[in-house]
């Protein structure tokens, strides 16, 4: 059996204590992101948005460099640009390649559409992936910290 990192435990028991009061204002909150993003897309198709704040990073780690020696919780939450739609699940999204750095690291891009709209959100990442295809270009490093 594996173990469990002592931050993470840290993380469960924080959220096990947690009051109902408190879990009630969490989905209070939730229910607002959702209600903002239906609204929003009352009036727009899809939602284009990065899905990193930064290019990518080494495939051995779980976080970008300046997180190092930050607490699991940061490590884990926040700086993903995709969070908030793991928080509103009906919107279709996909993420893929957009581009390349400086370095050669890729940088993604996600679409995410309305509810129940996910064959416009596949569709139109189909479109981009034609106009910009990224398949055969790989980056020069190996994505691997030494």
């Amino acid at each position: 059996a594996g173990t469990l990192d002592d931050e993470l435990i840290e993380m469960v028991t924080d959220g096990a204590s947690m009051t109902v009061a408190e879990l009630g204002r969490a989905n209070v909150a939730r229910l607002s992101m959702w209600e903002t993003t239906v609204q929003w897309f009352e009036h727009h198709d899809v939602m284009v948005v990065p899905t990193l704040p930064c290019a990518a990073f080494a495939a051995n780690r779980e976080h970008p460099v300046n997180l190092d020696g930050a607490p699991l919780r940061d490590r884990l939450l926040g700086w993903l640009m995709t969070y908030p739609f793991n928080l509103i699940p009906a919107c279709p999204g996909v993420s893929l390649p957009c581009g390349f750095d400086d370095e050669g690291l890729p940088i993604c891009l996600s679409i995410v559409g309305r509810p129940g709209h996910d064959r416009h959100v596949l569709s139109l990442a189909h479109q981009f992936e034609r106009i910009r295809p990224w398949r055969d270009q790989t980056p020069e490093s190996a994505l691997t910290d030494e």
